[in-house]
């Protein structure tokens, strides 16, 4: 029974988690549309603005599929990474695939969630740096965080609570987002910085 329960565990975690980031899939969808449409007050003009919106991650993501899908010897049709209305919802793009067995089937599924963390990985390797960012905060080393934001302005998230925001005034080129769980006692020594003080 040992071995069961963490296997149990882990599964239900994965579906709560999965089912909570399918909501959350939607809702953002949902209100990006509602707020084209606001702009706009033109529901044609609100949907090209909606898909330019979302077009890196569209394209990436039909690519991926059809990438796999090459890869694994599976035909494939025209890619299309333009919107189109298929009833009474918005179809972002569409790579029309051969059906083929299950286990490649599954694959060529999977394709963009592989391809998207590997985007999201080399998105934060090359151009926020946060390896050595992770490195240093995992080992509460707060000179080398500070070393790690050295060079040209960046949009910055920080989240480490209003002891060690002073360090980080050592680079005032970014434009840093403060996370504090308190008000700051006194303003916060960056020229550029919006402060989101929450506790959830």
């Amino acid at each position: 029974m040992n071995t069961i329960d963490p296997m149990l565990r882990m599964l239900i975690e994965l579906l709560v988690v999965g089912g909570l980031l399918l909501l959350a899939d939607q809702w953002l969808h949902r209100h990006l549309q509602g707020v084209m449409l606001l702009l706009t007050n033109d529901e044609e003009l609100a949907l090209w603005l909606y898909a330019i919106l979302l077009f890196p991650g569209v394209a990436l993501h039909e690519l991926s599929h059809a990438i796999v899908a090459r890869i694994l010897g599976v035909e494939i049709g025209r890619i299309n990474v333009l919107p189109h209305r298929v009833g009474k919802r918005i179809q972002l793009g569409f790579v029309p695939v051969r059906e083929t067995d299950f286990v490649r089937a599954s694959l060529i599924g999977a394709a963009p969630l592989v391809f998207g963390g590997l985007a999201v990985i080399a998105i934060g390797h090359f151009v926020f740096g946060t390896p050595d960012m992770i490195a240093a905060l995992s080992a509460s080393n707060w000179p080398a965080a500070v070393r790690a934001l050295e060079g040209p302005p960046k949009r910055v998230l920080l989240a480490v609570g209003r002891m060690h925001l002073a360090e980080f005034a050592a680079n005032p080129q970014h434009h840093y987002l403060l996370r504090l769980v308190d008000p700051p006692a006194a303003p916060p020594g960056f020229p550029d910085a919006t402060v989101i003080v929450d506790r959830g």
